[in-house]
């Protein structure tokens, strides 16, 4: 079960990041 949660954290942390630099490239680029 920790496992399990260690990746389901892991997932939604890359998926942060991966948010915020499209919201910052974003406005930069057009």
């Amino acid at each position: 079960m920790f496992a399990g949660m260690t990746s389901v954290v892991v997932i939604v942390v890359a998926v942060e990041i991966q948010v915020g630099a499209l919201a910052i490239l974003s406005p930069m680029m057009g």
